[in-house]
This record gives C-alpha cells, structure tokens and sequence, in this order.
C-alpha cells in the first residue's frame, strides 16, 4: 500500500498484538462461523422450513457466511500478509466492497425479520399469516434488498487506484463531496435508522415474551397442554430472534464508525488531517472483532434457544436421540409382533 497517501487510513505496519488479531484470532472466529452459518443454511433450506421468518433468517445466515468468509481473508491481508501484492487488491477491491454488500443485506434481513415477528406477535391469531410475513413475499423482498444493495454499494469500488509508481492510493472520488455524501447515507440508511428500529423492535418483543410467559402459566394451570406448548415453541423463536438481533447490533453498528471506506468522511468529516491513525488502527481491530463474532454466534444461539432447530440439525445429520431410537425400536417389534400374529392366523386357517 502507498505509505505516502496522506488519504490511506491503514497505511502502518501492524502491531505484534495486531498481527496475532488479524492473523490468528479473527480468521479462527470467521472459520467457526462460515462452518455455523453453513449448517443454519443446511437447516434453514429443508422442506419442513418454509414460513417467511426462515427465509428472512436464512438471508442473513448467508450474508453473515460471506462476511466471515472475507473477514478471514481480509484479516490474513491486515495481518502476516500485510503490504503483499494481491493481498492488497483483495483487500481494496474485493472486501471493501463486498463486506459492505453483504453487511447491508444482513441489516435489512435482521430489520424485516424483526417486522415481521412484531405483526405476528402483535395481532390477534389468524388461520392465514398477513401478507407480509407470506414466504413468497419474503423471498421476493430479499431478492429487492440484495439488488438495491448491490446498487448502492457501487460507488465503493471506484475509491481506489495505482498511482504512476504501481502503489495502491485513494482516487479523487476519495475526496469529493459526492464520497461523504455516499458515506452518510449508507450510515443512515444502514446503520442509525435500522438500529433506531431494531431497539424499539428488540423492545417490544422482550414485552411480549413476558405476556406469552404468563399467559402460558395460565394455560398449563387450566391444563391446556397443546396451548401451552405452541406458546412455549413461539416464545422460544421469540427469544431466539432477540438475542440474533441484539448480537447483531453490538457487531454491526460500530463497523460504520470504524470502516476504512468511511471513517473519514463520519468521524473526521472529510479531513483527513485530523485522523488519529494510531486510535483509529485500534478502534477499527475491536469493531472487527466485534463483527467476526456477531457474524459467527448466530449457530449458537440457534443450538441454545431453539430445540426445534437442534432437532432439524439432528435429523440433517443423520443423528438419533436415546428416545428417538427406543421408539423406533419399539415400532419395529410392533411391527414383527403383528407379522408374526398374521401369520399364526393364516396357519390356522390353513
């Protein structure tokens, strides 16, 4: 990288500490989520899963798998492969771009699943779902997102250049007012209104996990078991999507602060006399740390809150429970039993 451009916010060689986090401990948390996101898509894609929210968890699984998958590289690329000649490139032309592809697919997943669990929550049971929460409807409005994120994020693949010495460096677009123009609005658009969203919406359904909680006390006490556990399994999702959201946040509003595509222009506003480049190199290693593992817990919280899930996962892979396998084999000796009843029957008969 040109170690000359006053504009490189990441032009110093890395720290042994940060060599050790970008070489070490990210491309570890990233490997662990691309395997986790990777068996959520597994799950998430069988046949027995097909309302709009898994759709819309789904989604984000895959974002989250892409960006673990460039955190990896692009950690390899900050961290023992610093300065290298295609390193660079992925790192300028590939992550920048991309990550930023993929991290506002995942915020616009994470904002309609919150939606659309919030109109499922907060109306009254209906035999046919709203429109919104239709799964039809929920992979076409994805499939918006990914087009409209793409879209927005092409700007970014024009911000860097070779200068007449064969050094990477920023371009005059860079610069411009147009580039804090792109970068405010994608803090608005992808950071502070879908945080602002996901805040109240987190909120609210932390309220209705307490009713549900309540109401199913009420329900096992009037010995209504089937009504208490359908509640049961709901406020389990329930939780579950708090707890991905509320990861989700603390990994991915900060990355907008600290993104070398836009750290400039949000905290400096545009000056790049200002920037404290020793701050920023350790501001920006906790944020993509933070990142890593928000992009990578959502397989944990899934093996925790949701028995449903767990049991999706199990049948995948082919596991059987002590349970599972003590009633197959009590059906199979029913099975002999009846079969060898015929025929004693038939004999006799006979």
């Amino acid at each position: 990288m040109d170690k000359l451009s006053e504009t490189n916010v990441w032009a110093h060689e890395p720290t042994p500490v940060g060599i050790i986090i970008y070489s070490v401990i990210i491309p570890t948390i990233s490997g662990l989520g691309i395997l986790g996101n990777a068996l959520i898509l597994a799950v998430l894609g069988g046949a027995t899963l097909k309302a709009s929210t898994y759709t819309y968890l789904a989604v984000l699984a895959g974002a989250d798998l892409v960006t673990c998958a460039l955190l990896l590289f692009s950690g390899l690329a900050r961290g023992i492969f610093w300065g290298e000649r295609g390193w660079l490139e992925f790192d300028a032309f590939v992550h920048l771009p991309l990550g930023s592809v993929s991290s506002n697919i995942a915020v616009w997943a994470a904002v309609c699943v919150t939606l659309d669990r919030l109109i499922l929550i907060s109306g009254p049971p209906k035999c046919k779902p709203p429109r919104f929460c239709d799964d039809k409807v929920a992979k076409k409005l994805m499939i918006s997102c990914c087009f409209f994120s793409l879209m927005v994020n092409i700007p970014y693949c024009f911000i860097y250049t070779y200068n007449d010495d064969g050094h990477l460096t920023t371009t005059r677009f860079f610069e411009s007012w147009l580039y804090d123009v792109q970068n405010w609005f994608q803090l608005a658009m992808f950071g502070l209104v879908p945080a602002v969203f996901l805040l109240v919406g987190n909120g609210i359904m932390c309220h209705a996990v307490r009713k549900a909680m309540r109401q199913r006390e009420l329900f096992m006490k009037r010995r209504k078991i089937r009504e208490g556990n359908c509640l049961r399994d709901q406020t389990r999702l329930t939780i579950t999507l708090v707890g991905i959201v509320f990861i989700f946040l603390v990994g991915e509003f900060p990355t907008h602060l600290a993104s070398r595509r836009s750290a400039a222009s949000i905290l400096y506003g545009g000056d790049v006399n200002k920037i404290d480049e020793h701050f920023m190199e350790r501001f920006r290693m906790c944020c993509t740390v933070l990142n890593a593992i928000s992009s990578s817990a959502n397989f944990i919280l899934y093996c925790l809150l949701s028995p449903h899930f767990l049991r999706n996962l199990k049948n995948l892979a082919g596991w059987k429970t002590q349970t599972e396998k003590k009633q197959l084999r009590l059906k199979m000796q029913m099975v002999e039993r009846l079969t060898k009843d015929s025929l004693i029957c038939t004999k006799s008969l006979i």
